[in-house]
Parts: structure tokens; sequence; C-alpha cells
């Protein structure tokens, strides 16, 4: 007897029902659900849509990445199986939405943390629209990560000219648990990589076309960084600087790349030197140890008590931060079921660390915009593992720099044709 194949496109078409299949639903629930199921609806038809023109297996990861945090968010909504709310972002969105309605300047009779306002106020004025409804926040950030796949794809695409690495490295960050449950709850997170990641690919972009309205985008989006999360800003700046100078020396003669990097660390001395002489040094310390200090507490912390006194600090303690954040939680550190479950995610991570080693081994020289991706990645992840003491955070933190892990890794084992997806 002949089996019938079916086939992707087939699977792909039944997403057109979803309309339908939504509005019996919605005759079955509350109003709540149904206004949730609704949104949903919308953001599955726009993600639909974006990828009509695209690889029908990235649109296959990217709807089912979408949908597979969907269902996870319906079951924490009803069985409450995910923790959430450390920064309190709903409670804060609908006292801004209140102001709105009232017409009263948007922060009155509160004072969040800075760094909660902007995208407390983006998720208020959902709430203004569709109503208090947390559910849709976290639908919103599910649908946040599938674009971010989707740009992960196009920078794998465009650095390594590969549809095959650029899919694999998709998949891999799609389906990352760490990742899956972090872009399922009402945190800012899921904005922010997906913010960091357009910069990069209109940073790329802009090099490619000069296009105004390219860098006009990249403009807006560093503007809005400067509101989700600003000390990124500083950061992203550094790393083009970083990049800048680093092609600059790239493919200079031995003697040269060593003049100029003696001529830089002599630089870099003075300027530290003249930070410590006007004080600056002493405030960027104490800003660091308040923020040390206060990401070094629970159960999950690492590295406690830890201060910063003097640059020599920093550059001591940085490789052992750097493997704690980017590698952790490690085996002596794990106290609890989700550490554990963390710990096999790092391995996965760990793996992909070291195939990305291995690429740069083996290559003949990387691209610029592969030099780029690299420096954003090892740059990223130094800054964070300086301020970060706690799994949580740092696992949330690094999300936004290990993809790069990812991309260079499936190239790696693509061109020894290691057949693993």
């Amino acid at each position: 007897m002949k089996v019938k194949r079916i086939k992707l496109s087939n699977i792909l078409s039944l997403s057109h029902y979803a309309p339908a299949i939504a509005a019996v639903i919605l005759m079955l629930i509350s109003l709540t659900a149904s206004i949730a199921v609704l949104w949903t609806v919308i953001l599955a038809s726009i993600l639909i849509v974006i990828t009509f023109n695209t690889n029908i297996y990235l649109r296959i990861v990217l709807i089912s990445a979408f949908f597979l945090r969907v269902f996870l968010i319906f079951v924490d909504e009803n069985f409450g199986l995910l923790p959430y709310q450390w920064d309190g972002y709903f409670n804060i969105a609908v006292a801004i939405k209140q102001n709105l309605i009232e017409g009263v300047p948007v922060f009155n009779g509160m004072n969040p943390p800075g760094n909660t306002k902007a995208y407390s106020l983006l998720a208020s004025f959902q709430y203004l629209i569709l109503g208090n409804i947390n559910a849709i926040t976290k639908v919103t950030n599910g649908f946040f990560a599938s674009m971010v796949i989707l740009r992960i794809y196009q920078l794998g695409l465009k650095l390594f000219d590969s549809k095959k690495v650029a899919l694999r490295a998709a998949l891999l960050f799609a389906f990352l648990p760490s990742f899956i449950i972090y872009s399922s709850l009402d945190l800012r997170d899921s904005l922010i990589l997906l913010v960091s990641i357009d910069i990069l690919y209109r940073v790329i972009q802009y090099s490619d076309s000069k296009k105004m309205s390219t860098l006009l985008f990249l403009i807006i989006e560093m503007v809005l960084m400067a509101f989700l999360r600003g000390q990124n800003v500083a950061l992203y700046l550094f790393v083009f600087l970083i990049y800048l100078l680093t092609t600059h020396f790239y493919h200079r003669p031995f003697g040269y790349k060593l003049t100029a990097s003696v001529l830089l660390m002599f630089v870099l001395f003075v300027f530290l030197k003249w930070l410590d002489h006007a004080g600056i040094s002493e405030k960027i310390f104490s800003y660091a140890n308040l923020v040390v200090s206060s990401r070094d507490l629970g159960g999950s912390a690492y590295l406690q008590g830890f201060q910063y006194n003097t640059w020599f600090d920093v550059f001591k303690n940085l490789p052992i931060r750097f493997f704690y954040f980017t590698f952790g939680p490690l085996p002596w550190d794990i106290n609890n079921i989700f550490m554990l479950l963390s710990f096999f995610e790092v391995l996965f991570i760990l793996a992909f660390a070291i195939f990305t080693v291995n690429f740069l081994r083996v290559s003949n020289g990387l691209n610029k915009y592969q030099l780029l991706l690299l420096i954003f990645c090892l740059t990223g992840l130094a800054a964070n593992s300086l301020l970060d003491s706690n799994y949580g955070t740092a696992i949330r933190h690094r999300l936004n720099y290990i993809f790069v892990f990812f991309m260079f890794g499936s190239a790696y084992l693509q061109r020894y044709r290691i057949k693993f997806l």
C-alpha cells in the first residue's frame, strides 16, 4: 500500500484557516480570553504575511516557535508554571494607562526604575486599546522572539552565504529552552534582543547600501535602545569603535600591528590614569559595586561579595567572571531543578562555543561582517559579565550575544559536512 506524503506547503496552508478556527474558539470562551486569542491571531497573521516569500522551512520554524510560546503562555496563565514579574512591568503599565486616561503626567504618582519606564509605557498602549490583559504583552514578546529568529536567519545568510547555516542557527536559537521561557514572559528582554540584532543588521545593511533610510532606522533604534537599556548604547558604540580599529589593522604587516598595539595600550593606560586623577574612576566603581551587590542575592547568586576598587581589579577578574557569566551555572552551584536544567543547556552552548573556536582556527580569515559579529558577541559578554552575579540575570542577558555561537558553530559543522540537522 502506497502512503501519500504530506507536503510542507499543505501543512502551512492550514494556517490560512486560523481566523475561522479562532472565530469558533472566541464564541466558547470569556471576553478576556477572546481578546487574547484575537490578538494572537492578528500577530500570527502578520507573521505569515511577513514570511510569505521566505524559505518554507524557515516559515515552519518561525510559526512553530511563535505558537510554542503561545502554548506556554496559555499554560502559565492558567497553572502558574513560570516565575515572572521581577520588575513589576504589568502594574507599572496599568498605572501609566490610568494616567493617560486621566490626562495627567505619564509617571504621576509613581517612581519606577528608569530602565522599566520605556517598556512599561509601550505595554500601557496595548492595555489602553485591548484592556488590562497581561497575556497580550506576553504574546507580543513571543512575536518579537519570532522576529529575532528571522533576523538571525537573515544575518546568517548575509555573513555565511549559506541557507543551511542560516536556517540551522535560527532553528537552534529558536528552540533554546531559556530563550523560549524568557520570551514567553512579561519582560523587556525580547524587545531588547530584537532591537539589538536589528541594529547589527542595519549597520551591515547601511555599510553595503549607504541608504539614508537605513541610517534613519538605525538612529531610531539606537534612540529606542537608549530608553530600553541605556548602557547598551555606550556598549554598542564601543563595539563599533573596536570594529573600526580592528578592520584598519586587520591586513597590516605584523610590525605595524605590534607598534599600533603598543601605542593603543599606552593611550589606554594614560586614559585610565586620567580617570583616576579626575575622580571619575571612583564614581564608576561606586556604581559598578552598587549594581553587583544588587545582583548577587538569592539562591542562584555566584561570586558573591565582590567589589571593584581599581582598574587592575577589572582586568584581573574579567576571565573568571566571563566564564561564570557565559557558561554558568557551574556544577558546584546547582541547588535546584531549574539550575540543573540550565546546566544541561549550558553544555549545549559550550559545545557551540568550541565549534566557534574551531571555525576561527581553521578558517582562512573572517570577512568584515563576521568580524563585527564576533566582536559584538565577545565584547557584550565581557561587559555584562563584569556586573552580573546571578545566574537568572546572566541567562537572560547573555541571550543577547550567544546566538553568535550558533552561527559560527553551524558554519563549522557545515564545512565538515556534519549533518546534525
